[in-house]
């Protein structure tokens, strides 16, 4: 997987925002797929880190799905690289480096 297909992901299948953890904020990045994106998060992982993980609440009616997450600094030093490529999670990207940089 190369930076260019990672950012489509993150763009398309993402979610770019801050997470409260304990009593602190911190920069969150992660992209949900069904069973079938599961090669897709786990790339995802072996080229940026983070973590891949079952998504809660599945029932007989849902497709499993799985969640690949980066928060913290790595969530950041992605964001801010992959920033040029995003076409619809600009704007959340944008809110994300300006509260790292405060």
């Amino acid at each position: 997987m190369n930076d260019e297909y990672a950012a489509g992901l993150i763009d398309g299948e993402g979610y770019i925002g801050i997470q409260q953890t304990g009593g602190s904020f911190q920069v969150r990045l992660k992209v949900s797929m069904t069973d079938k994106g599961l090669p897709a998060l786990h790339a995802l992982r072996k080229l940026y880190g983070g973590r891949v993980e079952p998504d809660k609440g599945q029932t007989a009616t849902t497709r499993a799905s799985h969640t690949w997450r980066l928060t913290g600094e790595s969530a950041t030093a992605v964001i801010k690289r992959r920033r040029p490529l995003f076409l619809v999670k600009g704007e959340a990207a944008d809110i994300a480096l300006e509260f790292d940089a405060m």
